[in-house]
């Protein structure tokens, strides 16, 4: 599969017409038309359909594009990247955070990373821990911050901390009054929960089906800032980690009760084989050095 035929993909899916992708890529009409049509035997399926004299993709070619698209975002990123290295020099660290991370102790690692590596660039993204471990098996990323269990295969873990869960309930809800949370309690109850790539809600899913209760779902998200809003806003009773929880409790309004039986979100550090040197040294450290905050704020919201 050629660069170039990707091009041309990229450049009609996104103008809908041959000859405007002509004109743009300087091509003749009959060779985009060519391509595509050999890019389709490639690939084994029709990329688009024509209606009213244009083309429109096709539902596997819409999700291909999409795929085409975040590869040539990976490409012209190389060029941002090429440019940091020649005007400031330094590395750069490609990590992947869970989103329950991003609020408080992504800010925190970065600003104690940086105090001793101010030339290094991080470039940061969000995911599930299959994600993650997708990107630093392909190379997509050095470190990977996740929950286990995760099969992250010959590479390097290092644990940072464990987190309880817990519920979100508004002050006045009835459920505020226990001490305690425990699946039973949770039948047929409007839920905002992480949603499913995420391995804590298998967990909680399994639960549940224990426990024989049906939550009512009333919203799934991968954001903890989001599920903590929607629980303050009266739409369900959210579960999320007690690092979430601190915030929560701190705006008021809303309290957080343990889940019973514990589920602990067990987070570490998964390390590329190809991860090495000062800088990454250094990142790893200031990792360790939050988590060990964050450990002693956790522990002590309980």
């Amino acid at each position: 599969m050629k660069l170039r035929a990707l091009r041309v993909l990229r450049e009609v899916a996104a103008s809908g017409s041959q000859a405007s992708a002509s004109r743009t890529l300087n091509i003749a009409p009959s060779a985009i038309s060519r391509t595509i049509a050999q890019l389709e035997h490639e690939l084994g399926f029709s990329l688009f359909r024509r209606e009213k004299g244009r083309l429109i993709p096709t539902q596997p070619g819409r999700a291909f594009a999409a795929e085409v698209e975040r590869v040539f975002r990976e490409i012209d990123g190389l060029g941002d990247t090429a440019t940091h290295l020649r005007l400031q020099g330094g590395d750069r660290i490609r990590a992947v955070f869970p989103p329950s991370l991003s609020q408080r102790f992504l800010p925190d690692c970065v600003v104690r990373f940086a105090k001793s590596h101010p030339d290094t660039m991080l470039d940061i993204d969000y995911g599930s821990a299959s994600a993650g471990v997708a990107a630093v098996k392909d190379g997509r990323a050095d470190v990977v911050i996740l929950t286990l269990p995760a099969d992250v295969g010959n590479c390097e873990t290092v644990p940072l901390l464990d987190v309880e869960t817990v519920c979100l309930i508004p002050r006045g809800h009835r459920l505020a009054r226990l001490a305690a949370i425990e699946a039973k309690d949770l039948d047929r109850e409007p839920m905002v929960l992480i949603n499913r790539p995420f391995a804590l809600r298998g967990r909680l899913d399994e639960l549940f089906r224990r426990a024989g209760v049906a939550p009512k779902v009333r919203v799934e998200t991968s954001s903890g800032q989001a599920a903590m809003g929607c629980a303050r806003a009266g739409v369900g009773i959210a579960v999320v980690s007690r690092l979430t929880a601190l915030q929560a409790e701190a705006d008021g309004g809303i309290v957080a009760r343990p889940f019973r039986p514990t589920l602990w979100q067990k987070f570490v550090a998964v390390l590329s084989p190809s991860a090495k040197g000062p800088a990454v040294d250094g990142f790893v450290k200031a990792l360790k050095a939050t988590a060990s905050t964050y450990r002693r704020l956790a522990a002590g919201g309980r």
